[in-house]
């Protein structure tokens, strides 16, 4: 289990480091510059936390940072023929409510947040039409979470429109804060309530 961190100033810091031993199995990760913290911007839509990501060079593409993303990257398959990735198989995926989704899978060269690399990851190609028409998103081309969530340290600051990327070694608590001990368990995070 990992602390999540609150403090007053409507910051909140996923520290899931070390939540998965290695969840780019495949490929590297780096941050330009040997930068120990990065910061992005986001635009909040129904509460989702949208920031913009490179693939394989293009882009960027509109993905929700979330932390049911699971492993690797989900995009959809106009993404996936923007960047001309081949998708392989076809398969049922669900996740909330009954319905499932056709999807397929791929491998992704390079995706960059700001300053930050992940090299080979894999990819589930999806479409997200349904969810993109019940919630009204204008644009919505993918969800990422746990490869960055089991890295680095997330913080969102809702007041500045950032999210802090940082290293789990230069990470400090901010002063003030409470940590609230937490569970992974299925790719979701869970406290004691």
């Amino acid at each position: 289990t990992d602390p999540v961190v609150w403090s007053t100033g409507l910051l909140l810091a996923w520290m899931l480091a070390g939540c998965a031993a290695n969840p780019t199995k495949e490929g590297a990760f780096f941050i330009e510059g040997n930068q120990t913290s990065v910061s992005v911007p986001f635009t909040l839509e129904d509460n989702r936390n949208f920031i913009d990501v490179k693939l394989n060079g293009k882009g960027p593409f509109r993905i929700i940072l979330d932390t049911g993303g699971g492993d690797g990257i989900l995009i959809t398959p106009w993404v996936a023929q923007a960047i001309a990735v081949k998708v392989d198989g076809s398969h049922d995926l669900s996740g909330a409510g009954a319905a499932t989704e056709q999807a397929g899978t791929a491998l992704i060269d390079e995706v960059q947040i700001g300053a930050i690399h992940l090299a080979r990851l894999q990819a589930t190609v999806i479409s997200l039409d349904k969810l993109k028409r019940a919630i009204g998103f204008e644009r919505m081309d993918g969800i990422i979470g746990h490869e960055l969530f089991g890295r680095l340290v997330t913080t969102i600051d809702f007041e500045k429109s950032q999210i802090i990327f940082t290293m789990p070694a230069a990470f400090r608590k901010p002063e003030g804060v409470t940590s609230i001990p937490l569970a992974i368990e299925g790719g979701a995070p869970y406290v004691q309530a």
